[in-house]
C-alpha cells in the first residue's frame, strides 16, 4: 500500500496531550499514513506511550533522541526518513478535531495538483477560528507565512528545494512556511477541517522570552526579509508577511518580556531590518509608537525619525559635547589628566577640578542670580599658559560626530534655523572657530552659559532663548545627550526635546565592543589610556554609520591598541639598545612591521620582515642529511637576500613554543648580537627556549593573550610547507583554517592601520 501522507509529529513532555494527539490520528478516515513520533529526550512518560500506540498500530515509528535536539531538527529528520506523497505536521499536545480531516486534504490536493493544501486552526482556549490568514493565501499564495500544521506538504516540494526547518526557536514555523509557499506551484483552501491548537501555560509560545529566543527571533525575521528580497513577489505579500511578523515580534516582547535591555536590542536589530526593506511597509506607526513608548532614553539613533521631527519645527537647537562635538576620553575630566601627563604636571588635574568647584561656589554664594563660570575665571589663580594649553589642547582633541553632522545638514537644506546651546565654560568665540572647523557652519546663534550666567540645567537658558528669539517654544526642538539638562529642562519649558543617548553607552552593546571595554578597563597601564582607547572605538564605531564590520571593528578596538602598545615598546627598547635595524619574523611580525612603519619616527631603526615559521624550523633541523640541506641552503638563499647590515638587531616574535626565527636566525647569521624583543612570552618560554645568543631584552612579558595576538597579527599568507629546490621560493600549505583566517585578514589589518 503506497503512503499517501506522512505525518511528522515532535514529542518533548506531553503526556497529558499525546494519547489525544496520536488517536486523533490514527482514527483519521484516511488510513495511508505513515505516522513519524520522534521522541526530543522526554523525561515524562511520553516515550511509553508512544510504544504502547506503536504497538497496536503498526504505522507508527517511533524514532528516539537521547539528547533534546529541538522541534526543528525533529521535524528534519521526519522529512529525511519521510516516504509519503504528502507530509504533514502536527504539535504533540494539538489533535484533528475532524475525522476527515487527511483525507479531504489529499483529494483536494489530487484534484487540483496543488504542492499545499490547508485547512483551518481553532484555538483550544476560547475555539477561536483563524480564518483571515485563509483569505489572504486565495488572495496570494505567498501569504502562507504560519499555520503550517494546518496544512499537508508534496514531498517532493521540500526534497527538490531543499526546504527545511531552520534551527532558531519561535520562527523555524514562518520561515518554512514562507519558503514552501514561494517554491509551491499552488496552495489550496479546505474550509470545513479544523487542528486544533492547545494553548499551554508552560508552552514555548506563552513562556517568557529569554534573550537567546529574542535573538532566533531576530534571525527569522532577516531569514524572512532575505527570502523576500530574493524572490518576485508583490509590495502587498511583502507588507503583508513580513510587516506582520516585523510587529508580531515587538508585540512578542512587549507581552512577555518589557526589559529596557530587551527592548534596546531588539529596536536597535529591528531598525537595521527596516532599513533593509525593498518596499515601503506601513508598520511606521507601530514601530515608531515602539520607540516612542518602550525607549524614551533611545539606546539606537533612528535618524529617520529625528528627521520627521526637524520636519514639523522652524528652530532646531543642538548640544555641543557629546553630541556635535566628541571627545576621546570616556569623561570631560580626562582631558585634565592628560594634560598633567603631556605636559609633567603633578596633581594638575585634581588642582583644576578643584579650581573650577571653588570659583563656581563662590560665584553663585555672591550672587545666585549667576549660575555659570568661565575658563579665565578658573585660571584666575593658576597658570595662564596653562589655560591656553587646555584649550589648545580641545581644539585639537575635539572630533565631528558624523551621525549628527548628517542631521544637522539636513536641518540646514529644510530650511531651518539652527542654534547652539550648550553649559560650558569655554569662550563663545572660542567654540565657534572649532564648531565651523569641525564641519558645522552657518549657525545663528550661540548659547553659552559661561558667558550668559544662565544654565540649561536649570532651565533657566532655554528661558532665555525663548525670550531671546521672541519665538514659541513649541517651535524648537532640542537635541542632546543629558537627560535633565537637555531633555527634562526643555520640556519643562515646552521646547520638544529629542534624547540623544551618549555614544559609549550605545556602543557597549554588541559583543566585540563591550569585549573592548573590559579587555581595555581591565588590562590598560593607566585610566588614561583605558578612556582614550574605549573612547576611540566608540568614535570610530558611530562614525561609520551602517558600515561597521565584526573583524574591522575587531581590528581596530583590540588589535589597533594592542599594536600601538608593542610598537611603542619597540621603539623604546631600540633607543636604549642603540639598535641599527628591526627584523619583524613570520608570520606574527607582519602587521606589526606595518604599524612599525606607519607611525616610526625619523631616526628609528630600519625594519625588515623575514619568513621563518615552524615548519621552516623543523625542516632545517631536520636529521635527513639529504632533505636538510637543500632546504638550509634555500632558505639561506632567501635569508641572505635581505641584507643585515647593521651589528645590533632586534627579532620581533610572538610567543611561539620553540621560538622558530631564533632558530633559524641563529643558524645562517651567528655572527651578527641579535637582541630578542619577543611579544606575549612568558618568563617560562624565556628560560625554556631562549638560547644565549640572542639576549631576551627583558625577563618580563610584554604581552598576553598569545593566541589573540597571533591572530590579529598574523600575515595574510599560508604557512610554509617547504622550500621549492631550484629557486630560493618557499611553497605554501593553505588548510582550511588558513584559508579562513586568509579571507578576514584584510577587514582586521583595515581595523588595525586605521
Amino acid at each position: 500500500m503506497e503512503t499517501k501522507i506522512s505525518v511528522i509529529i515532535p514529542v518533548y513532555n506531553t503526556e497529558e496531550y499525546l494519547g489525544n494527539c496520536l488517536t486523533s490520528i490514527c482514527t483519521q478516515t484516511l488510513k495511508d499514513l505513515e505516522i513519524i513520533c520522534i521522541n526530543n529526550a522526554s523525561g515524562d512518560n511520553s516515550l511509553n506511550i508512544l510504544n504502547d500506540f506503536a504497538n497496536k498500530d503498526k504505522r507508527i515509528k517511533v524514532i528516539n533522541f537521547r539528547l533534546n535536539k529541538g522541534a526543528a531538527q525533529a521535524r528534519n529528520y521526519g522529512i529525511k526518513i519521510a516516504k509519503g506523497e504528502f507530509i504533514s505536521f502536527i504539535d504533540s499536545d494539538d489533535y484533528l478535531e475532524t475525522a476527515d480531516f487527511y483525507e479531504k486534504l489529499y483529494n483536494k490536493a489530487i484534484q487540483r495538483n496543488a504542492d499545499i493544501t490547508k485547512g483551518l486552526y481553532k484555538n483550544s482556549s476560547d475555539n477561536t477560528v483563524f480564518k483571515e490568514i485563509n483569505n489572504k493565501i486565495k488572495e496570494n499564495k505567498n501569504n502562507f507565512c504560519s499555520t503550517y500544521c494546518s496544512a499537508i506538504f508534496r514531498r517532493s516540494l521540500l526534497i527538490n528545494n531543499n526546504i527545511t526547518f531552520p534551527e532558531i526557536i519561535d520562527m523555524e514555523d514562518p520561515v518554512f512556511a514562507f519558503e514552501a509557499a514561494l517554491h509551491a506551484n499552488k496552495i489550496e483552501i479546505v474550509e470545513d477541517l479544523y487542528i486544533v491548537i492547545t494553548q499551554r501555560d508552560n508552552s514555548l509560545t506563552r513562556r517568557q522570552l529569554c534573550f537567546q529566543q529574542l535573538k532566533d527571533k531576530i534571525k527569522g525575521m532577516e531569514i524572512l526579509l532575505h527570502l523576500a528580497n530574493s524572490n518576485s513577489i508583490t509590495p502587498e505579500v511583502y507588507s503583508y508577511v513580513l510587516g506582520y511578523w516585523f510587529v508580531t515580534i515587538i508585540q512578542d516582547v512587549l507581552n512577555k518580556n518589557n526589559s529596557r535591555i530587551f527592548s534596546e536590542y531588539l529596536f536597535c536589530r529591528m531598525a537595521g531590518i527596516f532599513r533593509n526593506f525593498k518596499f515601503n511597509i506601513d508598520i511606521n506607526a507601530t514601530f515608531y509608537d515602539f520607540f516612542n513608548k518602550n525607549l524614551s532614553e533611545f539606546y539606537y539613533f533612528n535618524k529617520e525619525v529625528l528627521k520627521k521631527i526637524i520636519d514639523t519645527k522652524d528652530i532646531i537647537s543642538f548640544d555641543i559635547f557629546d553630541t556635535l562635538l566628541l571627545r576621546p576620553f570616556l569623561a570631560p575630566s580626562d582631558v585634565f589628566k592628560y594634560m598633567e601627563q603631556q605636559y609633567n604636571i603633578p596633581n594638575f588635574a585634581l588642582t583644576r577640578l578643584v579650581s573650577e568647584k571653588k570659583v563656581r561656589m563662590v560665584k553663585t554664594i555672591r550672587d545666585r542670580r549667576i549660575e555659570d563660570i568661565t575658563i579665565d575665571e578658573i585660571y584666575s589663580k593658576l597658570d595662564k599658559n596653562l589655560r591656553d594649553k587646555e584649550m589648545e589642547i580641545e581644539a585639537q582633541i575635539l572630533q565631528c560626530n558624523e551621525e549628527i553632522l548628517e542631521i544637522y545638514n539636513y536641518a540646514l537644506e529644510q530650511g531651518k534655523q539652527i542654534i547652539i546651546t550648550s553649559d560650558m565654560y569655554l569662550p563663545t568665540n572660542f567654540l565657534a572657530q572649532v564648531l565651523n572647523d569641525k564641519g558645522f557652519k552657518n549657525f545663528s546663534k550661540l548659547y553659552v552659559s559661561g558667558e550668559i550666567g544662565k544654565c540649561k540645567a536649570t532651565g533657566n537658558l532655554y528661558k532665555f532663548i525663548i525670550q531671546d528669539l521672541n519665538i514659541s517654544p513649541d517651535k524648537i526642538l532640542h537635541i542632546g545627550d543629558n537627560k535633565i539638562s537637555d531633555i527634562e529642562k526643555a520640556k519643562a519649558n515646552s521646547i520638544e526635546a529629542f534624547y540623544y543617548k551618549n555614544i559609549f553607552e550605545r556602543f557597549k552593546i554588541s559583543k566585540i565592543n563591550n569585549y573592548a571595554f573590559e579587555y581595555f578597563d581591565n588590562y590598560a597601564i593607566d585610566k588614561i589610556s583605558s578612556s582614550s582607547i574605549i573612547a576611540l572605538s566608540a568614535i570610530n564605531w558611530i562614525n561609520q554609520n551602517d558600515k561597521s564590520n565584526y573583524w574591522k571593528d575587531l581590528g581596530y578596538n583590540i588589535g589597533g591598541p594592542l599594536a600601538l602598545s608593542v610598537v611603542t615598546s619597540i621603539f623604546t627598547i631600540a633607543k636604549q639598545r642603540n639598535l641599527s635595524d628591526i627584523f619583524f619574523v613570520a608570520r606574527d611580525g607582519y602587521m606589526l612591521k606595518l604599524a612599525y612603519d606607519l607611525i616610526k619616527p625619523e631616526n628609528a631603526p630600519k625594519s625588515h620582515y623575514i619568513y621563518a615559521s615552524r615548519r621552516m624550523k623543523n625542516l632545517c633541523i631536520n636529521d635527513n642529511p639529504i632533505f636538510s640541506e637543500i632546504t638550509k641552503n634555500n632558505y639561506q638563499k632567501c635569508a641572505a637576500s635581505i641584507k643585515l647590515s647593521g651589528e645590533n638587531i632586534g627579532i620581533v616574535d610572538t610567543c611561539a613554543g620553540n621560538f622558530s626565527a631564533q632558530t633559524l636566525i641563529e643558524k645562517f647569521f651567528s655572527a651578527k648580537s641579535f637582541l630578542g624583543i619577543y611579544i606575549a612570552s612568558t618568563l617560562n618560554y624565556k628560560y625554556n627556549y631562549i638560547n644565549l645568543s640572542i639576549k631576551p631584552h627583558s625577563n618580563k612579558a610584554i604581552g598576553f593573550s598569545w593566541d589573540l595576538i597571533e591572530f590579529l597579527f598574523t600575515s595574510n599568507e599560508a604557512p610554509v610547507e617547504d622550500m621549492k629546490n631550484e629557486k630560493p621560493e618557499y611553497r605554501k600549505l593553505l588548510n582550511d583554517n588558513d584559508f579562513s583566517r586568509l579571507s578576514l585578514f584584510p577587514f582586521i589589518s583595515e581595523g588595525i592601520l586605521n
